[in-house]
Protein backbone atom coordinates (compact mmCIF):
# COMPACT_ATOMS: atom_id res chain seq x y z
CA UNK A 1 0.00 0.00 0.00
CA UNK A 2 1.34 3.34 -1.39
CA UNK A 3 1.41 6.09 1.90
CA UNK A 4 3.21 8.89 -0.25
CA UNK A 5 1.37 12.21 -0.13
CA UNK A 6 -0.78 12.84 -2.67
CA UNK A 7 1.02 15.14 -5.78
CA UNK A 8 -1.55 17.52 -6.49
CA UNK A 9 -1.15 20.14 -9.68
CA UNK A 10 -3.60 22.93 -9.65
CA UNK A 11 -4.48 24.75 -12.97
CA UNK A 12 -6.34 27.69 -13.56
CA UNK A 13 -6.62 31.10 -15.03
CA UNK A 14 -7.30 32.95 -11.83
CA UNK A 15 -4.63 33.47 -9.42
CA UNK A 16 -6.77 34.34 -6.26
CA UNK A 17 -8.39 30.07 -6.92
CA UNK A 18 -5.16 28.50 -7.14
CA UNK A 19 -3.67 30.39 -3.99
CA UNK A 20 -7.29 29.75 -2.29
CA UNK A 21 -6.93 25.84 -3.25
CA UNK A 22 -3.50 26.09 -2.24
CA UNK A 23 -3.61 27.46 1.06
CA UNK A 24 -6.78 25.20 1.89
CA UNK A 25 -4.50 21.63 1.00
CA UNK A 26 -1.70 23.15 2.99
CA UNK A 27 -2.71 21.43 5.99
CA UNK A 28 -3.53 18.17 4.30
CA UNK A 29 -0.46 15.96 5.29
CA UNK A 30 -2.01 13.37 3.02
CA UNK A 31 -1.42 15.86 0.09
CA UNK A 32 1.10 17.70 -1.91
CA UNK A 33 0.86 20.53 -4.05
CA UNK A 34 3.38 19.98 -6.95
CA UNK A 35 3.10 23.33 -8.62
CA UNK A 36 0.49 25.55 -10.57
CA UNK A 37 -0.07 26.51 -14.16
CA UNK A 38 -2.71 28.91 -15.42
CA UNK A 39 -2.78 28.17 -19.29
CA UNK A 40 -3.58 24.71 -21.54
CA UNK A 41 -0.23 25.01 -22.64
CA UNK A 42 1.24 25.41 -19.14
CA UNK A 43 -1.07 22.76 -17.63
CA UNK A 44 0.29 20.14 -20.37
CA UNK A 45 3.79 20.82 -19.85
CA UNK A 46 3.48 20.64 -16.16
CA UNK A 47 1.68 17.26 -16.24
CA UNK A 48 4.65 15.83 -18.20
CA UNK A 49 7.09 17.59 -16.00
CA UNK A 50 6.00 17.33 -12.37
CA UNK A 51 4.02 13.94 -13.07
CA UNK A 52 1.21 15.05 -10.56
CA UNK A 53 -1.33 11.72 -9.24
CA UNK A 54 -4.16 14.57 -9.56
CA UNK A 55 -4.63 17.92 -11.42
CA UNK A 56 -7.59 20.32 -10.01
CA UNK A 57 -8.32 21.88 -13.52
CA UNK A 58 -10.32 25.08 -14.19
CA UNK A 59 -11.91 25.24 -17.63
CA UNK A 60 -11.74 28.27 -18.81
CA UNK A 61 -8.35 29.28 -19.47
CA UNK A 62 -6.61 31.85 -21.73
CA UNK A 63 -5.28 29.72 -24.56
CA UNK A 64 -8.20 26.76 -24.83
CA UNK A 65 -10.40 24.99 -22.74
CA UNK A 66 -9.34 23.02 -19.73
CA UNK A 67 -11.62 20.36 -21.93
CA UNK A 68 -8.39 20.39 -24.16
CA UNK A 69 -5.95 19.31 -21.69
CA UNK A 70 -8.74 16.48 -20.87
CA UNK A 71 -9.11 15.28 -24.47
CA UNK A 72 -4.95 16.02 -25.01
CA UNK A 73 -3.94 13.96 -21.84
CA UNK A 74 -5.87 10.61 -22.75
CA UNK A 75 -3.06 9.65 -25.01
CA UNK A 76 -0.82 9.85 -21.76
CA UNK A 77 0.40 6.29 -20.33
CA UNK A 78 0.61 7.39 -16.69
CA UNK A 79 -2.80 9.88 -17.15
CA UNK A 80 -3.25 11.46 -13.74
CA UNK A 81 -6.83 11.89 -11.94
CA UNK A 82 -8.87 15.44 -13.16
CA UNK A 83 -10.89 17.22 -10.84
CA UNK A 84 -12.97 19.64 -13.06
CA UNK A 85 -13.92 23.12 -11.56
CA UNK A 86 -16.33 25.31 -12.96
CA UNK A 87 -18.32 28.20 -12.17
CA UNK A 88 -20.78 26.98 -15.38
CA UNK A 89 -22.15 24.25 -13.88
CA UNK A 90 -24.18 23.43 -16.94
CA UNK A 91 -24.56 19.93 -18.49
CA UNK A 92 -23.02 20.53 -21.20
CA UNK A 93 -19.70 21.06 -19.70
CA UNK A 94 -20.70 18.00 -16.91
CA UNK A 95 -20.88 16.08 -20.18
CA UNK A 96 -17.90 16.94 -21.59
CA UNK A 97 -15.88 16.35 -18.42
CA UNK A 98 -17.08 13.05 -18.17
CA UNK A 99 -16.70 12.12 -22.00
CA UNK A 100 -13.23 12.86 -21.52
CA UNK A 101 -13.12 10.80 -18.09
CA UNK A 102 -12.80 13.65 -15.78
CA UNK A 103 -13.24 11.78 -12.71
CA UNK A 104 -14.71 14.74 -10.01
CA UNK A 105 -16.58 17.73 -10.93
CA UNK A 106 -17.11 20.65 -8.69
CA UNK A 107 -18.92 23.91 -8.99
CA UNK A 108 -16.50 26.05 -7.98
CA UNK A 109 -18.43 29.34 -7.31
CA UNK A 110 -20.49 27.08 -4.62
CA UNK A 111 -18.39 23.61 -3.61
CA UNK A 112 -14.61 24.23 -3.43
CA UNK A 113 -14.41 22.38 -0.39
CA UNK A 114 -15.84 19.26 -2.21
CA UNK A 115 -12.27 19.17 -3.97
CA UNK A 116 -10.68 18.14 -0.24
CA UNK A 117 -13.44 14.85 -0.15
CA UNK A 118 -12.67 14.21 -3.77
CA UNK A 119 -8.80 14.27 -3.14
CA UNK A 120 -9.29 11.65 -0.35
CA UNK A 121 -11.59 9.45 -1.74
CA UNK A 122 -9.10 9.16 -5.44
CA UNK A 123 -6.40 8.28 -2.53
CA UNK A 124 -8.54 5.80 -0.68
CA UNK A 125 -9.09 3.89 -4.05
CA UNK A 126 -5.27 4.31 -5.46
CA UNK A 127 -3.69 3.08 -2.40
CA UNK A 128 -5.68 0.35 -1.76
CA UNK A 129 -4.06 -0.83 -5.35
CA UNK A 130 -7.32 0.49 -7.44
CA UNK A 131 -7.80 2.88 -10.55
CA UNK A 132 -11.16 4.46 -10.60
CA UNK A 133 -13.09 4.43 -14.26
CA UNK A 134 -13.99 7.52 -15.28
CA UNK A 135 -17.64 6.35 -15.05
CA UNK A 136 -16.86 6.40 -11.23
CA UNK A 137 -18.24 10.20 -11.41
CA UNK A 138 -17.28 11.74 -7.65
CA UNK A 139 -19.57 14.93 -7.00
Amino acid sequence: MNTAPLRVLIADDFAPIRRRLTDMLADEADVTVVGEAASVAGTLEAISNLAPDVVILGLIMPDGHGIDVLRLSLAQEARPYFIVLSQDNSEEYRMAAAHYQAHAFINKASELAGVIASLYSLAQNTRHGARLAPGDWHE
